[in-house]
């Protein structure tokens, strides 16, 4: 609770000290349904958050966590920038996600949850009307009962909409504050013994897990054990694991208050500390626009950093952000938002050059008449690759042209492409890879909307769903006994995802889907001839 109160008195301290455009203000909010839509993916073990925005100049970064990746993936079929970060879970599984647009003091934060193998999604969106928090709780204020906790919030806002947890079991009462009637009084009472028993279960869950992994630890180092009781071991550390990763997702969900009204941000009270008789009172206020008073030294720099940046000045951009950085006004907190930006800039002038020796070398050869057409394409090829990923970092109509008039000089080039399966089995060494998959059929999907992950949950769905519309789903070939797949693609005709349904193997490995987008990145090899390799976990072996 004291953390909350932490941040919006940072928050009161850099709207007096800071220029910024605090005319727009962010919101969040996690897309549970999208959890089971996305399905599975192959993050080895890792957990996933995925970002959603109209905003193509979201900073996303994790704050207690050293080598996060983080990347931004370009628009969606929905016409929403995305951005992914994967964040390894022996790490942290609750990453601290930190979010502003760029050159821009404002942020907002929160902590995800995490699952392995799993995107959890938030959308971010720019609100009219933004809120703020403040903690108006005096030590006097406790109550009488000894199984309960509450939650007193005090607001002028007519339309503020608080939603409790079903699981916090809470009883919501409103009334209008005696000596000012235009104060609503919203009072939240909850029994603490769910909180804290589910606490303890975590703990206790926590110190079963450290005891099986320090057994199989042992077992790894000085082996004792036979075949059928390691693989019980396995099985034992699994399931505790998993039951762990269960209480954390209740926990969380059980001890966040969710306000907000039309047109603003979404605000979370946490009450996870919540104790008996301990009772928190909040204000829930409209956020006032700071009128400029003076401009500092990092916001100068920091504002003509993201400034430069949208002019595709990624050197001169860097220098900028440097300075805000090493300025003496500089805000500790605001660090990771000026690395990132400073990452942002290396990557863009890394794939600037790449961009340009490649386009030099097409060039130069057309106009020489040397070299042959195959590797004239090859250049052009290498081109367009390296303009998506500056297009992702910074989209605008000067890569997207480019990449066009490019695109059209190779569509009529073919496009080899092959696939190698393996299999991904876990054993007390980890994962890893244990020969190849044969009999994995690929299927092309032509669709502009990427179906939901339930659609092909099973075999049986996936039959119905390609029998539901057999214009848009083609059987591109199917792996032989090496795992091995060729294919000959046009490139102007490029499915926008693949299928890969293993037949034969029961339920022990699922159904991948896979933009083709990340197939080619992922892809190695010529520009006319890639190859891409796939891991599919196998389960129960």
């Amino acid at each position: 609770m004291k953390r909350i109160r932490v941040i919006f008195a940072l928050f009161a301290f850099l709207s007096v000290q800071f220029v910024a455009a605090q005319s727009e203000y962010m919101s969040f909010r996690e897309l549970k349904d999208m959890k089971d839509d996305v399905g599975i993916v192959n993050l080895d073990g890792a957990g996933g958050i995925r970002i959603l925005s109209k905003r193509a100049d979201l900073i996303v970064t994790i704050t207690n966590a050293k080598n996060p990746q983080i990347a931004p993936k370009g628009k969606n079929g929905d016409g929403l920038y995305v951005y992914e970060v994967v964040v390894d879970r022996k790490e942290t599984k609750n990453p601290k996600v930190e979010i502003s647009k760029r050159g821009d003091i404002d942020k907002i934060d929160f902590v995800a949850s995490t699952t392995a193998d799993y995107w959890r999604t938030y959308i971010v969106e720019d609100v009219e009307k933004p809120i703020r928090m403040e903690d108006q709780t005096t030590p006097n204020d406790v109550i009488t009962n000894q199984e309960l906790a509450e939650v007193e919030i005090n607001s002028p806002i007519a339309d503020l909409q608080i939603n409790c947890p079903k699981g916090l079991g809470a009883t919501v009462k409103t009334s209008r504050k005696t000596t000012d009637k235009s104060i609503t009084v919203t009072s939240i009472v909850f029994p603490v013994k769910p909180i804290m028993d589910l606490r303890k279960e975590i703990e206790r869950l926590q110190g079963e897990l450290d005891k099986l992994n320090d057994s199989i630890k042992k077992e790894y180092e000085t082996p004792t054990l036979n075949d059928r009781q390691r693989e019980d071991l396995q099985v034992d550390y699994d399931k505790v694991n998993n039951d762990l990763d269960t209480a954390r997702t209740r926990f969380a969900d059980m001890t966040n208050i969710e306000l907000f009204a039309t047109g603003t941000n979404r605000l979370s009270i946490d009450v996870s500390e919540a104790r008996p008789r301990s009772k928190f009172v909040w204000g829930v206020l409209l956020r006032e626009v700071i009128v400029e008073k003076h401009v500092t030294d990092f916001n100068a720099k920091f504002s003509e950093g993201a400034r430069l940046y949208g002019l595709r000045e990624y050197d001169n951009a860097r220098r900028n952000f440097l300075a805000a950085k090493a300025a003496k006004d500089a805000p500790a907190e605001l660090m990771p938002s000026v690395s990132r930006n400073i990452a942002d800039c290396d990557t863009c002038l890394v794939y600037e050059n790449y961009a340009k020796f490649s386009l030099s070398r097409m060039k130069q050869m057309k106009a020489q008449g040397s070299g042959s057409q195959a590797e004239v394409m090859k250049y052009a090829s290498g081109a367009i690759e390296f303009l998506k990923v500056l297009n992702n970092y910074n989209p605008c109509d000067f890569y997207s042209g480019r990449i066009d008039a490019l695109e059209k000089i190779v569509e009529e080039m073919p496009l080899d492409m092959k696939f190698t399966v393996t299999k991904w089995v876990k054993d007390f060494s980890g994962f890893s890879e244990k020969g190849r998959l044969a009999n994995v059929e690929l299927w092309a999907d032509y669709g502009k909307d990427e179906p939901a992950y339930k659609g092909y949950q099973t075999d049986k769905r996936f039959r119905s769903l390609i029998s539901e519309a057999p214009a848009r789903y083609k059987k591109l070939g199917t792996t032989g006994n090496d795992g091995e797949l060729e294919l000959h693609l046009v490139r102007k005709n490029l499915p926008k995802a693949i299928f890969f349904r293993p037949v034969g193997y029961g339920n022990d490995i699922q159904i991948m889907y896979m933009d083709v987008k990340d197939i080619m990145s992922k892809s190695e090899g010529e520009y006319n001839k890639r190859q891409f390799r796939l891991k599919m976990y196998v389960s129960g072996k």
